[in-house]
């Protein structure tokens, strides 16, 4: 049997993922890009409910839905706070 890298694994089961749902993971970076917020906001308002809750990938490495995170700031654009992350 052949063993494939942790990274290239990580890299294969995103590359599913995305093809399954139509969706690609973002990572932390990106994800602080896209909403203007640092890596303890995310953390904390993902826990408490206010933001996306992160897709674990493997022991270390995390990374969230491109379509609930664009959800949010939309979301948050229009003012409907409760509602951005219903999708």
């Amino acid at each position: 049997m052949q063993t494939i890298p942790q990274t290239e694994r990580a890299s294969k089961m995103k590359q599913n993922i995305s093809k399954a749902t139509g969706d690609r993971l973002i990572r932390l970076q990106t994800v602080m890009e896209r909403t203007g917020l640092g890596r303890t906001s995310v953390y904390v308002m993902a826990k408490a409910g206010h933001f996306p809750k992160q897709v674990k990938l493997g022991k270390r490495a995390a990374a969230w839905s491109e379509a609930a995170v664009n959800a949010w700031v939309e979301g948050r654009k229009s003012g409907n706070f409760c509602d951005a992350l219903a999708a």
